[in-house]
């Protein structure tokens, strides 16, 4: 039996921190600020992964998920594969798995 999302979002402890992976999409955003109306009392932190992919488009999901966390009042952090790469062994070279 599936749970509705208000019901999942019962399930964590009030104050809980959270991180909340945002692609700056449609279903992301909309899973945001159904967090944030059903849990107000967790404490959001959102992340942002810029995979570099698609040029300029790329960097303004980057710039959407900012300006959201600014609107909203939560902490940010937004990264770019490049340098997570850097930082990494042992990669695996298919780009799909190395993506995720």
């Amino acid at each position: 039996m599936s749970q509705s999302l208000p019901e999942a979002l019962a399930a964590f402890d009030p104050g809980l921190p959270l991180v909340v992976a945002l692609s700056g999409g449609a279903d992301s955003t909309a899973l945001l600020r159904l967090i944030l109306q059903h849990r107000p009392d967790c404490r959001l932190h959102l992340v942002h992964l810029d995979h570099e992919l698609r040029g300029e488009e790329s960097v303004g999901d980057a710039e959407f998920v900012v300006a959201l966390a600014e609107q909203v009042h939560l902490p940010v952090t937004c990264l770019r594969r490049r340098d997570l790469e850097a930082e990494m062994d042992d990669l695996p070279e298919n780009a799909s798995a190395r993506y995720r």
